[in-house]
C-alpha cells in the first residue's frame, strides 16, 4: 500500500503499520476495516489505531506521525499496549526492552 511501511512487533504479538501521511493512514484504516475513518487528526501531531483481530497476532496498529518526537510518541503508546498485554512492566529491566523495542521501530520506519 503507498505510503505505508508494515514493521513487525517481534518477539511480540502483531504488526504496526507506520503511514507517512494522514491520507495513507485513512487508506489503510479504510483498506483493513471497510470503513470510513472515523477520526479528526491534526496534521502535524500523530495518532495511533489498534485494530483487533481475532486472534492477537492479528492486531494491527496503524501509526502516523508528522515528524521523529510524533512517531516516537504514537510508537510508545503502541509499546505500553504491547507489554500492558504480556503483563510486562515496561520499567522492569531499567526500561531496556521497551526502550529497545522503540528505537528498532524508530529504526524500522525510517524512511
Amino acid at each position: 500500500m503507498k505510503g505505508v511501511k508494515k514493521l513487525s512487533l517481534r518477539p511480540y504479538h502483531g504488526s504496526v503499520w507506520v503511514c507517512y501521511t494522514l491520507d495513507a493512514m485513512r487508506r489503510a484504516y479504510k483498506y483493513i476495516m471497510r470503513a470510513a475513518y472515523p477520526y479528526e487528526d491534526d496534521p502535524d501531531g500523530g495518532r495511533f489505531v489498534l485494530l483487533e483481530g481475532d486472534k492477537i497476532g492479528d492486531r494491527i496498529f496503524l501509526v502516523f506521525g508528522s515528524n521523529a518526537p510524533a512517531l516516537a510518541h504514537e510508537f510508545a503508546h503502541v509499546l505500553l499496549i504491547v507489554f500492558r498485554t504480556i503483563g510486562h512492566d515496561p520499567r522492569q529491566g531499567d526500561g531496556e526492552p521497551f526502550c529497545y523495542m522503540l528505537s528498532q521501530l524508530m529504526i524500522e520506519a525510517d524512511k
